[in-house]
């Protein structure tokens, strides 16, 4: 049996933890608000590391709060994790190109694979892409349509307002 049965799932506005019983019951849904991310300049205060008594690799996030969270994975390989940064790097900053880890520099065969078949068909991948982007990506600063405060973000993308959640486009 697995060591970690709890769930971790990203939306747009939360990371939703589910805790799970000895049986695979839900015992506890808890949301985390991206918005409840610390972000430190573009970057989300999200990174992966190494639990310190098994060495297993972890999600780690800071909250403005001051709350630290660490999250445990049971894979070998840390390109799951590093994709669970950069999702949650690119929601909490509003910046759909703010890539934090190349993922396809990372150990894991998922990606390999999608690697593989995109290049077979003459594409890049993802992370190089937006690496491509962000380098070239004009950011720009608004004030929200829905309540006036500052959202920033690359110009020509939808962005959520952090007080009031209103998507809209950055010009």
């Amino acid at each position: 049996m697995s060591g970690y049965t709890d769930e971790l799932l990203l939306t747009t506005v939360n990371i939703v933890h589910i805790k799970r019983g000895t049986f695979g019951g839900t015992k506890a849904v808890t949301p985390i608000p991206i918005k409840a991310v610390k972000v430190n300049g573009d970057r989300a205060q999200a990174f992966y590391g190494r639990n310190p008594s098994n060495n297993s690799l972890q999600l780690q996030i800071y909250l403005k709060n001051g709350q630290e969270l660490a999250y445990g994975f049971n894979i070998d390989g840390t390109r799951e994790v590093a994709r669970w940064v950069n999702e949650i790097n690119k929601l909490a900053t509003g910046d759909p190109y703010n890539v934090v880890y190349d993922e396809s520099k990372m150990q894991g065969t998922v990606g390999t694979v999608a690697g593989i078949l995109k290049s077979a068909f003459g594409m890049d991948s993802e992370p190089q892409l937006a690496q491509k982007l962000s380098s070239g990506a004009k950011r720009s600063t608004q004030s929200c349509i829905g309540c006036g405060a500052p959202v920033t973000g690359v110009v020509g993308q939808m962005v959520r307002c952090e007080y009031c959640d209103m998507e809209q486009m950055i010009k």
